[in-house]
């Protein structure tokens, strides 16, 4: 009898063993041992909880993201531009700085004192572009107002802060009326006038209001005085007046481009 070969001896040892777990597995699932089955289908289940729980806290970290990201710009926009109840053409343009102003008694500008040409050149430098023309698609929507003769599809309008400084170097002008009308000005015109600055003044009372300075004022005890005394020098929240005045320059009527189709120039 010849000897077996010891590799063949392995082999059938292997196969006698996998024969043997098979039949081992097929005996327990067909005595309804179902124990690692159980096992491994709770184990599926677990995992596919764990990956949804990751799955779930991803997007909900994501959607705290944007959601700050939308607060923290929109808070932002707001600080640097206001809540932007209305637009304009130069809302988005306009740049904010911070100011010191000194109001106090006794500082000089080239705005006040005695009426004198350079003063009145001074004031009227601040409405040069009272008039201004600028492209109808720039309007609010509902607003409308006088196109130019030119065909240039641009309307006649003003920056309402303009008019508020025209007004106020209106009641100015009636302040120091002695230097700027004679005793010959006319009594009708004199009621007249005291109806502009009375609407003058009270327009200038709702543009203060409007915007709210929230600017905080300081007080001084002073030697002459019993009550304290306000410190008028006050940092102020502006927008670049420089800035408004660019925006305008481009946008001025030009002398001949506004005319009255009743009157003429």
């Amino acid at each position: 009898m010849s000897e077996k070969d010891p590799f063949d001896v392995l082999e059938d040892q292997d196969f006698k063993d996998s024969d043997s777990t098979a039949s081992t597995v097929q005996d327990s699932l067909l005595h309804g041992d179902s124990t690692l089955l159980t096992t491994e289908i709770r184990n599926r289940q677990r995992r596919r909880r764990l990956y949804l729980a990751a799955a779930f806290h991803t997007v909900f970290v994501l959607i705290l993201g944007i959601v700050w990201l939308l607060i923290t710009r929109n808070v932002d926009r707001r600080d640097t531009y206001g809540v932007n109840l209305i637009q304009g053409p130069i809302k988005d343009i306009v740049e904010f700085e911070r100011v010191t102003l000194d109001n106090n008694l006794e500082v000089e500008t080239p705005f006040k004192g005695d009426p004198s040409p350079e003063i009145d050149a001074a004031w009227d430098g601040l409405v040069q572009y009272e008039k201004l023309a600028i492209p109808a698609s720039h309007l609010l929507p509902g607003q409308s107002s006088i196109p130019l003769n030119d065909h240039s599809d641009r309307v006649i309008v003003s920056l309402d802060v303009f008019h508020d400084l025209y007004c106020l170097d209106y009641v100015r002008r009636y302040i120091f009326r002695s230097s700027y009308y004679n005793e010959s000005f006319p009594e009708d015109k004199r009621e007249e006038q005291k109806g502009h600055v009375a609407h003058c003044v009270d327009m200038i009372r709702q543009s203060l209001t409007c915007h709210g300075d929230l600017a905080i004022n300081t007080f001084d005890w002073v030697a002459t005085r019993r009550l304290p005394f306000p410190d008028f020098r006050i940092d102020h929240e502006c927008r670049k007046w420089d800035g408004i005045l660019g925006w305008a320059g481009r946008y001025k009527v030009e002398e001949g481009e506004l005319v009255n189709p009743a009157f003429g120039g």
